[in-house]
């Protein structure tokens, strides 16, 4: 008989997770039998090793003719050792074939095969086979399967495939049969190829452990079933931004398994805690956690203790759950919901210490945990009292089959190093006590391998969800990594590039970084979308950050010497989307929130100045169109859909024969080989300047007040106007780049009595080309260009006598080169120009000389430090007189503090220099203007 007693808040609700039942195998006075579980990660977390791909690498040089096709399919399931495949591959065959009539088989012929713990290879043709004869050398014997036609009224083909000793099924339902993944694949080419089919075996199935570990608990009514965490199914990846279809099956099997004591590990409380509470509050399971600390009703108890009636008496048994503090970085939601995980060693030593206070102390103590090695380690260094630590899920001990330990008498005080149980999913551990303490411990790990029995009931609820999710994903989604050699898998490098560059497109991100994603660098051939969503079926949400570009080669310099994926902009070269960075523009940089709060790009980014007062929030979590948050799920699936699409392919229903290269292969091969140095035409506004300012100052007009030493009282009455503005509309492609530029400046002051004075008036509209096809480097990357300007005023000047000028109206070609933006620089180019002057009239000879325009931009802490100059030199002509110069020079510097990234409180400062061309005005001159503004500037892209 088994008794309980916890310690549980009144407030707080009873829960358990994960149990597996344990039988001991030596008789003692006082014996405990424990079955135990962690990591398990739900029904859909079951191992598919393929060794297959291994194997064939391993033979194919011996292969004459090789290997021409391999490929993953889904329309393959298995009843036992039989299996059952759709002849065009397709899940949607498979199911729909077991959901109607039953299949008739007609006789079957005897093929080779060869089967090992983790597949079944099956040849689809009678005769020899030099790939089993490759395979043979290796080791691999083949046997002899028989091979079965079949169908049913609705028309479906299939095939079954047995071992001798297996007969035909009798049951066609769906839901006793278990989907599994295959590969199709062919040595040689035409009327001599040899067609094969290979069956993925699963390993730690749950279905499988389920049973085997219900049978143990029959075996021993008194066994107590615990997990360590992460027993439940986690993040689907079937649907965006959910948990798993499978995550109820996990809570029934659970309560199957009526367990002792469960702790929560990261599948757990993937959703957060609220969440998990609240699945909890639907089923009377004992979870608990020792070093927890939540609010009121997500509190969970600290320890739990469990009294077994054995044939020397009762044993009492302490169970703590050790939880790893990285679960506040892995799941940003446990922070939010006021859970604190408090230091693993520390906080169970005290609940340790108070129960071996207690009356009745327990004969033993156990922690269980799913924490990382560093923690375990930790608490093997410094933990006192507790006898055994269930950890270590790294299937690092798979080849024990079994471990026997004596213990040595000592005090509670100084039994440091708790003995370490593995835990490669099931195992059972024996414990036997004297009449004062733990003595023998023995530990035999359940390796669930796929002949052992199903669970009817798991597989039946396991089959039921991927019959209604699977269909809709087995679509090509990927191509092969290499289409001349089937083997090829995606490595780490080239996945990372798949994944970021599909995120880039999706959200227009100027940069990407996320932390390091699994690969399928194991699966050979083209990948399905099932394939793709297993390994992105993260519940990371994309998050924006707006950067301003002086800001963004720090930033990227800092994270790329971090190990993150990353995409787009780059440090040294100082593009983006092939264009040089800006400093007056902001770039999007696009992460997760997982990756800021997992990795030092949180504390990078957080080192970004924030937005000024009038900004908009500088992050921003990224939405989709019916207003959920995007993932990275989400983000790769609609980016590399997309591409399919507008290859104008119908990928619905795949046709084997055309598994190699098609269209939308192609389309993708594309995609992934110019996404990095794509430079995708652009329309943007290009704002560099805009203030206006109006003063009115009405004075007192009164003669009386001459004397009086107040500027106010004296000053005559007088209207200021000022206006400024530089505005371009810019279409950029790869090859050219045009822009419509509109420049103004005007101020005038008007006082009573006395004429209007201008001190600014100007207007230019140009347009310009620039060829960057033709850019060269040279120190800097220089593109050709020209441009045409029409520069005139709105009102005309007047000389001395009160005689208007003739207004000014000049129309220029300029040609040069002109520099990319690197660093402070943002403009700067030079060239010869032509000028016509429109003001003369008609037979004035056409001007010529050299012009050069440079602006930069410095950030100076929080400030902005900018500088604009642009300058003319003429040549003499025969028609030079007193309205010619030889040079001017324009220049402006103005320091600014942002009120927002496109508004800033300026003080500046202008300067005009200019030298006459001709005797009477070859003199140097100058004017100044010092100020302050608000001014507006910033580039938006259309």
């Amino acid at each position: 008989m088994v008794r309980y007693t916890a310690t549980v808040p009144s407030a707080m609700l009873a829960a358990a997770l994960w149990i597996a039942p344990g039988h001991a195998q030596d008789a003692a006075p006082r014996d405990v039998h424990i079955v135990y579980t962690g990591a398990l990660g739900g029904p859909d977390a079951g191992l598919y090793p393929m060794e297959i791909v291994r194997s064939l690498r391993a033979v194919e040089a011996d292969l004459d003719p090789g290997l021409t096709r391999l490929r993953t399919v889904h329309g393959a399931a298995a009843q036992g050792p039989v299996l059952l495949i759709a002849d065009d591959g397709l899940a949607d065959t498979l199911v729909r074939a077991l959901k109607g009539p039953p299949l008739r088989c007609a006789a079957g012929v005897a093929v080779p095969a060869r089967r090992t713990d983790t597949e079944s290879l099956v040849m689809d043709r009678p005769g020899s086979s030099a790939l089993l004869d490759a395979l043979g050398a290796e080791g691999l014997p083949a046997e002899a399967w028989i091979s079965h036609p079949c169908t049913n009224d609705d028309g479906y083909a299939m095939h079954v495939l047995r071992p001798p000793a297996s007969d035909l099924p009798t049951d066609w339902g769906l839901g006793s049969w278990e989907l599994r993944r295959a590969l199709v694949g062919v040595v040689g080419r035409g009327p001599d190829a040899q067609p094969f089919t290979v069956v993925a075996r699963p390993i730690q199935e749950s279905s499988r452990l389920l049973a085997r570990a219900l049978a143990l608990k029959a075996a021993d009514p008194d066994a107590l079933y615990v997990d360590a965490g992460s027993f439940l199914a986690g993040v689907s990846s079937v649907r965006n931004d959910a948990l798993s279809l499978h995550r109820p099956t996990s809570w029934k099997m659970l309560e199957r398994l009526a367990p002792s004591a469960l702790v929560p590990g990261q599948t757990e409380l993937v959703a957060g805690a609220v969440a998990f509470h609240e699945e909890l509050a639907q089923h009377e399971l004992p979870y608990l956690a020792t070093n927890w600390t939540a609010p009121g009703a997500l509190e969970l108890p600290d320890h739990r203790i469990v009294t077994v009636d054995t044939a020397g008496g009762p044993a009492r048994i302490a169970f703590v759950g050790v939880l790893d503090p990285a679960l506040l970085t892995a799941v940003p939601r446990l922070r939010d919901e006021g859970v604190v995980i408090d230091d693993p060693v520390d906080a169970v030593q005290a609940v340790v210490d108070r129960l071996h206070a207690l009356d009745e102390p327990p004969d033993a103590v156990i922690a269980l945990t799913t924490a990382r090695s560093e923690v375990q380690t930790e608490l093997r260094r410094r933990l006192r009292g507790v006898e055994l630590l269930v950890g270590d899920p790294t299937m690092a001990t798979l080849r024990v089959a079994e471990r026997d330990v004596r213990l040595r008498p000592l005090d509670a005080r100084q039994e440091a190093a708790p003995l370490t149980l593995p835990m490669d999913g099931l195992a059972t551990a024996a414990l036997s006590f004297d009449e004062q303490r733990l003595t023998d411990v023995r530990a035999v790990p359940q390796l669930i391998r796929p002949e052992l029995p199903v669970d009817p009931i798991t597989t039946a609820a396991i089959t039921s969800v991927r019959a209604a999710t699977y269909p809709r994903l087995d679509v090509p989604l990927v191509p092969a990594r290499d289409p001349a050699d089937p083997l090829s898998t995606w490595d780490d490098a080239a996945w990372d590039q798949v994944v970021c560059e599909s995120v880039r497109r999706v959200t227009n991100a100027d940069s990407v970084l996320m932390r390091p994603i699994p690969h399928p660098r194991d699966t050979a051939g083209p990948l399905t979308e099932l394939l793709v969503v297993d390994h992105v079926s993260l519940l990371d949400r994309l998050v924006l950050h707006r950067v301003p570009g002086d800001k963004l080669p720090g930033v990227l310099d800092k994270a790329y010497a971090t190990d993150l994926v990353r995409c787009g902009a780059a440090p040294g070269n100082a593009k983006v989307w092939g264009r040089s960075i800006e400093g007056g523009r902001t770039y999007r940089l696009v992460t997760t929130d997982l990756t800021l709060s997992a990795t030092p790009l949180g504390e990078i980014l957080d080192g970004v100045p924030a937005a000024g007062p009038l900004d908009p929030a500088g992050v921003e979590v990224l939405r989709g169109p019916k207003g959920n948050e995007w993932t990275v799920r989400m983000a790769v699936l609609q980016a590399l859909r997309a591409v399919r699409e507008d290859a104008g392919e119908d990928r619905s229903r795949p046709d084997l024969d055309r598994m190699d290269v098609v269209e939308g292969d192609a389309a993708v091969r594309s995609f992934l080989a110019q996404a990095p140095t794509a430079r995708p035409p652009e329309w943007r506004v290009r704002l560099r300047g805009l203030a206006v300012a109006v003063d009115r100052f009405r004075g007192t007009d009164e003669p009386a007040f001459a004397e009086v030493p107040e500027t106010l009282a004296t000053s005559e009455s007088s209207l200021t106007l000022t206006g400024e503005a530089d505005l371009a509309l810019e279409h950029d492609a790869r090859d050219l780049t045009w822009d419509l530029r509109y420049r103004q400046a005007y101020a005038t002051v008007s006082t009573a009595g006395a004429e209007a004075s201008e001190t600014a008036d100007d207007w230019r509209l140009s347009t310009s080309l620039e060829a960057p096809v033709a850019a060269f480097d040279a120190g800097l990357s220089w593109s050709p260009f020209a441009e045409v300007l029409y520069d005139s005023e709105l009102t005309a000047t007047e000389d001395d006598a009160g005689v208007a000028n003739p207004q000014q109206r000049d129309l220029s070609l300029t040609v040069g080169l002109a520099a990319g933006a690197r660093g402070p620089l943002d403009t700067l180019r030079i060239g010869v120009f032509g000028n016509e002057d429109l003001s003369q009239g008609a037979g004035r000879a056409p001007e010529w000389g050299g012009r050069a325009e440079v602006a930069t931009a410095t950030a100076l802490g929080f400030a902005k430090w900018k500088v604009g100059t642009s300058g003319h030199v003429w040549a003499s002509t025969p028609d030079d007189d007193a309205s010619d110069l030889r040079f001017d020079l324009l220049g402006e510097t103005s320091l600014g503090l942002p009120l927002a990234r496109w508004l800033a409180l300026q003080t500046y400062a202008k300067g005009y220099l200019l030298q006459g061309r001709v005797p009477e005005n070859d003199v140097v001159g100058g004017a100044w203007t010092l100020g302050a503004r608000l001014d507006a500037s910033g580039i938006w892209g259309l």
